[in-house]
C-alpha cells in the first residue's frame, strides 16, 4: 500500500510515493500530455492513496486517477500554511507524509483540509455561471463607458437606463463630437453582442440545471427565487446531505459570520471570503420579495435595520433564508409562506422550455 503526494501543473506532476509498511520513497516526474501518463495510472492498486492541492486543473486528475486508486483526496492549499522553503520535490513530500500521519489515525478526514469534489454536472454549471457573470460584468463596463464619455461632455444620464432604446436613441442623437459618438456606437454593439450570448448561455444553463429537477421544485416555492435563481444555489449547494447542520450549510455559503474568541473577549467578525458565493448574492438580491412574501420576514427586517447598517441587515436576513432553505431540502418540504398559484406559474413555465429544448 502506497502514499502519493502529487505536486500538480498544467503539464508536468511531481510525485512522492510512499510505503506505508516500509517507509521507503521514491521521487520521479509525470509529464500529463505524454503516454507516460497513461502507464503512471495503471502504477496503482486499490490500496494506494492519492493525494494533492486543489488548483485549476484538479479536478480534471481527481477523475483520471480515482478510479485507479482507493481514494483520493483534494485538499484545500488556504490550510495547509505555507512553507519557508518551497520546491516541487519539498510541496509533493509534505502531502505524503500528511497523506500518510492522516490514514493512521481513526478519521483520516479529521487531519486532511479534503475540497469537496462535485459531480460532472455541477461542475459544468459552475463553468457556465462563471461565464455568465464574465458576460455580465463585461456588459456593465461598457455601460460605464458610454456614462463616462457622455458625463465629460456635460451629459447626464442614468447607469440603469442606458439600455434602454429610448434612452439610446438620445443619446445617440446627443450634440457629442464625432469621435465620442463613434466610441459609444462601438459600446453598444458590444453590449448587444454580449447580450445575445448572456441569452445564450442561460438556456444553457436553465437546460443543464434540470438535474436539480427535484430542489427547483422546492426552492421556487419561496417568492423571489426563480428557476434560474434556484439552479444558482443548488450549484453551490450540490447536495445538501454533506452538510450536518444549518450552521455549517451557512457558513460553506458565505452567510455565517465568523467568531474571534479569547479568554473572556468574544468578537462576532465578518463572513468568510474563501467559500462559494454564488447562492448568497442570489438571495441578496431577493430580499425585497422574501420581505414582501413573509411578515415574519418583513418584522425580522424592520426590527434588526434599527441603528445597524443596512448591509448587515440584508446580509442577516439571507442567513434567515438560507437556513430555511437547509430544512426544506433536508425535510423534502416546500416554503411555509408558499404562494402555490404563482409556484405552480413558475413550475410550469420551466417545464414548459424544457419541453421546447428536447
Amino acid at each position: 500500500m502506497y502514499c502519493y503526494g502529487l505536486d500538480a501543473h498544467c503539464d508536468w506532476i511531481k510525485v512522492h510515493r510512499k510505503d506505508m509498511l516500509t517507509g521507503e520513497r521514491k521521487i520521479f516526474s509525470v509529464n500529463i500530455q505524454s503516454e507516460n501518463f497513461e502507464k503512471f495510472q495503471h502504477r496503482f492498486t486499490h490500496e494506494d492513496f492519492v493525494t494533492f492541492e486543489c488548483s485549476t486543473n484538479s479536478f480534471f486528475l481527481y477523475d483520471q486517477l480515482n478510479p485507479f486508486v482507493k481514494q483520493t483526496y483534494v485538499l484545500n492549499p488556504r490550510e495547509l500554511g505555507k512553507a519557508k522553503m518551497k520546491t516541487d520535490k519539498r510541496d509533493a513530500k509534505k502531502l505524503a507524509d500528511k497523506l500518510s500521519y492522516a490514514l493512521s489515525l481513526p478519521d483520516p478526514l479529521e487531519e486532511l483540509p479534503v475540497v469537496y469534489v462535485p459531480d460532472p454536472k455541477v461542475r459544468e454549471l459552475r463553468r457556465l455561471f462563471t461565464t455568465y457573470n464574465v458576460l455580465k460584468s463585461q456588459i456593465v463596463g461598457y455601460k460605464n463607458q458610454i456614462h463616462s464619455l457622455i458625463k465629460q461632455h456635460g451629459k447626464l444620464v442614468g447607469k440603469d437606463t442606458i439600455e434602454n432604446i429610448g434612452v439610446k436613441e438620445s443619446i445617440l442623437n446627443m450634440n457629442i463630437p464625432d469621435t465620442v459618438k463613434v466610441q459609444v456606437e462601438v459600446f453598444y454593439r458590444l453590449i448587444d453582442l454580449l447580450n445575445q450570448e448572456v441569452h445564450g448561455i442561460k438556456d444553457c444553463i436553465l437546460k443543464t440545471g434540470d438535474v436539480f429537477s427535484h430542489e427547483i421544485y422546492l426552492l421556487t416555492s419561496i417568492k423571489g427565487i426563480s428557476v434560474f435563481g434556484a439552479i444558482a444555489i443548488m450549484t453551490d449547494v450540490a447536495t445538501v446531505e454533506r452538510f450536518k447542520d444549518a450552521k455549517h450549510f451557512c457558513s460553506y455559503l458565505r452567510t455565517a459570520p465568523g467568531v474571534d474568541a479569547s479568554n473572556k473577549t468574544v468578537k462576532i467578525t465578518s463572513v468568510s471570503k474563501v467559500s462559494r458565493k454564488l447562492a448568497q448574492q442570489t438571495l441578496i438580491q431577493c430580499i425585497c420579495h422574501f420581505k414582501a412574501g413573509s411578515k415574519k420576514i418583513e418584522e425580522f427586517y424592520n426590527r434588526k435595520i434599527q441603528g445597524k447598517p443596512a448591509g448587515k441587515v440584508r446580509m442577516a436576513v439571507a442567513r434567515k433564508m438560507m437556513v430555511a432553505i437547509f430544512h426544506m431540502l433536508k425535510k423534502n418540504e416546500l416554503y411555509y409562506y408558499t404562494d402555490k398559484k404563482k409556484h405552480e406559474q413558475k413550475v410550469k413555465e420551466y417545464e414548459n422550455f424544457l419541453k421546447k429544448c428536447a
